[in-house]
């Protein structure tokens, strides 16, 4: 699969996204942002984790033809939304999406260990 679309509206959110197979590049972008937000001071350890563990993983490898709305009216493009952003939308979107980052890219779930995986159990 290299694809998984994530669809959600509720009272608080409407989103559509695809998440895709992670790319080089995405690798390369995905890291850059984690560089970043741990340069950053957060609040305290949620946000820490969303800003430099999550939000990157999710951010990193979905396409641009998706959007994220608002009651108010506010929208906005998943691969633009920011880590504050990101921890503000409700548990059943943000889980949906890193449901299907994880799904299509198992190599990003934190803590992840290559040599591990059920993949390399199999070469053995």
């Amino acid at each position: 699969m290299n694809t998984k679309n994530v669809s959600i509206t509720t009272e608080e959110v409407s989103a559509t996204l695809t998440v895709r197979r992670a790319t080089f590049r995405d690798q390369v972008q995905r890291d850059i942002m984690i560089n970043r937000a741990v340069e950053k001071s957060h609040a305290d350890d949620a946000t820490r984790t969303i800003a430099v563990v999550l939000h990157p993983r999710a951010v990193a490898c979905v396409e641009p033809d998706g959007l994220i709305s608002f009651p108010n009216g506010y929208t906005v493009k998943p691969e633009q939304i920011t880590a504050e952003q990101f921890a503000m939308l409700p548990p059943g979107l943000a889980e949906s999406w890193l449901d299907a980052v994880w799904e299509i890219n198992p190599g990003w779930i934190p803590g992840y260990d290559r040599e591990s995986s059920p993949a390399q159990e199999k070469k053995a």
